[in-house]
């Protein structure tokens, strides 16, 4: 899939509506909050009416099939990629052939691959940030104080590291009985 990907980005056999459709296509499934707001601005960018990426997004995609099955063919196979992870089900690609040529569906196989990656990792990010978010930042606050008593050795620099150091320190970690 990567050099059908990069020939993809050089000359793409599909359109760019297409491509952004199909990516809010694998999105709906894997919920990947920045992969959803990316490829919904840039659908909107190539053309895509509001309405349909709502309706992507809805998994109300047989209204889209009235209007073209080609698109609707290949907005479903990519959901059902995203579904099911790689098992792809013989008649769903038989369904995409029936619209595309064989370097079509191969870009398209290639963007939902491509977008599968990037949505598990953005949810992969976004779980390690959430969970470490407020780790990460009073870390931050108390490196400030440590910075303030190296950097200032006065009373002032004394008073306010040590606060740093105290607002930064985890209030849940274990303490020392005595």
């Amino acid at each position: 899939s990567g050099p059908v990907l990069v020939s993809a980005m050089i000359r793409p056999k599909t359109s760019a509506a297409l491509r952004e459709k199909v990516l809010l296509g694998v999105t709906s499934i894997n919920d990947c909050r920045y992969c959803e707001w990316g490829h919904t601005h840039w659908a909107l960018a190539n053309g895509v009416p509001l309405e349909e990426v709502n309706q992507i997004l809805g998994d109300q995609v047989g209204e889209l099939a009235a209007k073209n099955p080609a698109e609707a063919a290949a907005i479903l196979f990519a959901q059902h990629y995203a579904e099911h992870r790689d098992r792809i089900d013989p008649e769903s690609i038989d369904n995409l052939r029936q619209h595309y040529s064989e370097a079509q569906v191969a870009e398209i196989l290639a963007y939902v691959r491509a977008i599968t990656l990037g949505t598990l990792t953005g949810n992969t990010a976004d779980a390690f940030l959430g969970k470490y978010r407020t780790v990460f930042w009073l870390s931050l606050v108390y490196c400030a104080g440590c910075l303030a008593l190296a950097l200032d050795d006065t009373r002032l620099g004394l008073i306010l590291g040590l606060e740093f150091i105290a607002l930064g320190t985890d209030p849940d970690a274990p303490r020392m009985q005595t």
